[in-house]
């Protein structure tokens, strides 16, 4: 291909992207390069709460501001460093990152209409098909909480 054939290609491929949502954006990119952007697993594992957990993992090992992790959850920055303090005080160490078998995007967070184990059970059980025992195991929840959780979660679908 020649070179003014690339300049246009570009040229048009920029107007493509430039005209995607930040989200559109974000999964194109995860195409191209062939790696999901989100969550690893083991982070829901560590004894703080699903937020709690979210917000350090963002801010520890991504190292993005509280004002960006707001924009990604959808969530008021003073709640967002309120957990942060929490969970700093609950967990002394760094969260158990090993595990990114499975990764969880951050968008299915951002819904404030369903509770963060809600939306994680969910994407689990419909997007992973995977089933309750072992969404259990991965999340070391007890099953009648997963399975109770996720019910929630259809019930608040249905309204």
């Amino acid at each position: 291909m020649d070179v003014q054939k690339k300049e246009e290609l570009v040229q048009l491929l920029s107007n493509l992207v430039a005209s995607l949502s930040d989200q559109e954006k974000k999964e194109v990119l995860e195409k191209i390069l062939g790696k999901k952007e989100g969550i690893p697993i083991s982070v829901f594992r560590s004894g703080v709460s699903g937020l709690e957990a979210i917000v350090m993992y963002l801010k520890d090992s991504k190292g993005l501001t509280i004002s960006e992790i707001a924009d990604i959850l959808n969530r008021k920055r003073s709640t967002l460093y309120t957990t942060y303090q929490k969970a700093r005080k609950k967990l002394s160490g760094q969260l158990d990152i090993s595990d990114d078998s499975i990764i969880i995007p951050y968008h299915i967070f951002a819904n404030r209409n369903f509770a963060v184990l809600e939306s994680l059970v969910a994407y689990l059980k419909d997007e992973m098909k995977l089933s309750f025992v072992k969404i259990s195991t991965l999340l070391n929840k007890k099953y009648s909480t997963v399975r109770t959780v996720y019910v929630r979660h259809q019930k608040k679908c249905q309204s």
